[in-house]
């Protein structure tokens, strides 16, 4: 998988997804990578975690939520490289120990 294609994914998830409202109505179309889930989407810590279970979920991943500073939601495109290097940690660890 891609940047683009996982910043994509990722996108549509926290707008299409049913997971999260985000507040003052923003609209998708408005959405630019550079931005920042808390600041210009005015996510609250319920959003976000809602969010982050939701995309748990359509990855089979298991967050380590220590690992996740407020610098990881600053920058859409941080957020994305974030889970771009889980999911490709996750594809390279091997399955059982034969």
């Amino acid at each position: 998988m891609t940047f683009e294609e996982l910043r994509q994914q990722l996108t549509d998830v926290l707008f299409d997804g049913g997971a999260v409202t985000i507040k003052n109505n923003f609209e998708k179309s408005n959405f630019k990578p550079e931005m920042s889930l808390i600041r210009d989407l005015a996510m609250d810590s319920i959003q976000i975690l809602t969010y982050l279970l939701s995309i748990e979920e359509k990855y089979a991943l298991t967050l380590d939520y220590e690992d996740l500073t407020i610098e990881v939601f600053d920058n859409f495109n941080m957020f994305t490289q974030y889970f771009l290097n889980k999911i490709t940690s996750k594809e390279q660890v091997p399955v059982g120990n034969s």
